[in-house]
């Protein structure tokens, strides 16, 4: 029997397509097929649901999806942090392998958005993401945002972040010491 798991949308299905990747609780970052038309309602980024994942081929059928909530506090007050964090977690997480330290981690986001207001909180939850992606660059270094710059050129595609400027918004407060 399949349980139900919870997920975060990382990236939203288009309006031609029935897939949408998901940050699966025990699955990692998997990539789901809704089917839009049956339950009446759409999907977007950041949107965290409930379902029963049924293998297909390589990719996932979310049966019985319920809608559990949505970014409306970050919409309000900082889209853009909450939309680097759903990239980050896209562009660093691998397909099918479990990340629950780090699910839970961004699972913050919607069980306690205020205690992540401030910019510094924001430092540090970012700082806590990128160690639990495994990074640690090499960097005698200086500033928290070098090493966060640091962590992104890691990655293959880093020059097509979208929301690399997020960083810059950080650079105006003080480091974490």
């Amino acid at each position: 029997m399949v349980e139900q798991h919870t997920g975060i949308v990382l990236r939203a299905p288009s309006p031609s397509r029935n897939t949408v990747i998901i940050f699966d609780e025990h699955y990692g970052k998997i990539e789901g097929l809704v089917f839009l038309e049956k339950h009446g309602s759409s999907l977007c980024h950041g949107a965290l649901l409930s379902y029963f994942p049924k293998k297909r081929g390589s990719k996932y059928a979310l049966e019985n999806w319920n809608l559990l909530d949505m970014p409306l506090y970050w919409a309000q007050h900082d889209f853009l942090f909450f939309h680097h964090i759903l990239e980050l977690c896209d562009f660093f997480l691998q397909w099918d392998e479990p990340s629950p330290e780090i699910f839970r981690l961004v699972h913050v986001l919607y069980s306690n958005p205020l205690a992540l207001e401030e910019r510094s909180a924001q430092k540090s939850f970012l700082y806590y993401l990128f160690k639990s992606f495994g990074m640690y660059p090499d960097l005698e270094s200086s500033t928290l945002g070098r090493w966060f710059r640091a962590c992104i050129n890691t990655h293959p595609r880093a020059e097509s972040l979208n929301t690399v400027g997020f960083l810059t918004v950080l650079d105006r407060y003080e480091d974490l010491s």
